[in-house]
């Protein structure tokens, strides 16, 4: 698809930033609370979701394979208000 994945490396380790979190949430559980169903589950919904907007956004846009940008970057050159605001607002909310 593209020539180079090197760009996604830091994306993908930052989007799952859950190992920091991981240990102290096993610390805290209920002793019947199942660590690794708990853990794939989640991550299957996360998985499934993150692709789900991946793919439905970059339908939304004619095919940009071929370049550098991202959907970020098409959001914030599109000139809409909302998209900007989600541009901004995913960082942010990605850490809560």
């Amino acid at each position: 698809v593209t020539t180079s994945q090197s760009s996604l490396i830091g994306t993908v380790l930052f989007n799952f930033a859950f190992t920091s979190a991981l240990p102290s949430w096993v610390n805290e559980k209920k002793s019947d609370v199942p660590v690794g169903v708990t853990f794939w589950t989640t991550m299957s919904f996360v998985v499934v979701l993150y692709s789900l907007v991946g793919i439905i956004g970059g339908m939304a846009y004619s095919p940009f394979y071929d370049t550098n940008e991202n959907l970020f970057s098409k959001l914030n050159a599109s000139g809409s208000r909302i998209g900007q605001i989600t541009v901004a607002a995913y960082p942010m909310l990605q850490n809560v």
